[in-house]
């Protein structure tokens, strides 16, 4: 044992770099040795660890911005903990290094512009020749590729670089995407917002838009798009009370246009003559008592009738006879006597003979009243 010991006390005496290694090397063997239970050796260490070494555990980031931990060493009670990492001082150089290109305009790189260099080697000479600009004018123009008709303006620059082919930003007219490159793109934005989500558009903008689309409408084959898009879209959806609150809060103000008014009031007249538009009466209808009178008529002679029954091209009728394919409509003798609407009724009398073969009987208020039975 005293052998052992002696042995090490040289090889901490000769090892002078490493004499911190060699104590604890020592004093784990002496515990290893005289303790019973050899596993409490482990811990050893961790109680006669240096002063420095505990209270130095804190967490120091690395300055470049890496947000890297740095490693804190034995060496560094006599040199201090250093600020960055090995290798990553020199980061901000590398940040503030920018592109910079040549003061000729040549198109070219320079290659230490960090240093203050404007110019590549020997272009710093270089001057703009108007006998070159002269001359090239004077040649037939040159236009542009993409077929808009203009001419490229002719620079001094353009005696290195050479004439080119488009003006600036004229490159990607008259070349659309092919339908591979169209699925890749919408694939990718699958699932990611937009870049514009959640910010509001200020006044500004909103007015510069509104000037923009003033007179602007789309074409035929737009609209057809939109409505195969949005079809089975909006299905079995109902708004919410806030949204309804707020489509009403903002048309409360807009007045609209006698034009506006005749164009809407025709678009749905065609739509509810056609049958595509059948509007959803939230009221019951209030039987008159001509109606009432009438109905009780039927329900005598047992007639088998709908009330209220809407006809394509007709619209709502009174009473309609399933068994004989008649329309009963009764009159009053104030509202059916105002200017036009005998016509609405010779009108519409026309269409159920026309589209459906439907035979219409009307009687007059007065006729009902006078004598039922008759009728």
């Amino acid at each position: 044992m005293k052998k052992v010991l002696d042995f090490l006390i040289k090889m901490f005496y000769i090892n002078i770099g490493n004499r911190i290694a060699f104590f604890y090397l020592v004093l784990i063997f002496i515990e290893a040795v005289y303790s019973e239970n050899c596993s409490n050796a482990v811990l050893l260490p961790q109680k006669i660890l240096p002063f420095y070494f505990k209270e130095s555990r804190m967490k120091k980031l690395c300055k470049c911005g890496c947000k890297q931990e740095i490693r804190i060493r034995y060496q560094h009670k006599y040199d201090g903990i250093p600020n960055y990492i090995h290798g990553h001082n020199r980061r901000k150089e590398w940040l503030f290094y920018v592109e910079k290109l040549c003061g000729c305009s040549c198109g070219e790189l320079v290659k230490h512009p960090e240093k203050g260099c404007k110019y590549i080697k020997g272009h710093n000479k270089r001057k703009p020749d108007k006998k070159y600009i002269d001359e090239t004018k004077n040649k037939t123009p040159k236009y542009c590729k993409c077929g808009c008709g203009k001419t490229i303006v002719i620079k001094h620059w353009y005696k290195w670089r050479g004439i080119p082919d488009y003006i600036g930003g004229h490159q990607r007219r008259n070349k659309n995407h092919s339908e591979e490159t169209k699925k890749k793109m919408s694939a990718a934005k699958i699932g990611k917002p937009s870049w514009n989500k959640d910010i509001p558009c200020s006044n500004e903008t909103k007015k510069k838009l509104s000037i923009i689309n003033t007179n602007k409408h789309p074409s035929e084959e737009t609209k057809r798009k939109t409505s195969k898009s949005m079809m089975g879209k909006n299905k079995g959806k109902r708004r919410t009370l806030a949204d309804r609150k707020k489509l009403s809060n903002a048309h409360r103000d807009i007045k609209r246009t006698k034009e506006s008014k005749l164009k809407q009031s025709i678009t749905m007249k065609k739509l509810f003559l056609s049958g595509k538009w059948i509007p959803k009466i939230s009221y019951k209808f209030k039987n008159t008592s001509i109606e009432i009178a009438m109905e009780k008529q039927l329900k005598l002679n047992n007639i088998n009738y709908e009330k209220q029954k809407y006809i394509k091209n007709v619209g709502f009728v009174d009473f309609f006879l399933t068994e004989y394919d008649i329309i009963i409509e009764c009159d009053g003798n104030y509202w059916h006597n105002k200017e036009g609407a005998q016509q609405k009724d010779i009108s519409r009398d026309f269409a159920a003979m026309f589209f459906h073969k439907y035979q219409t009987i009307r009687f007059w208020e007065h006729e009902i009243n006078e004598d039922i039975g008759g009728v």
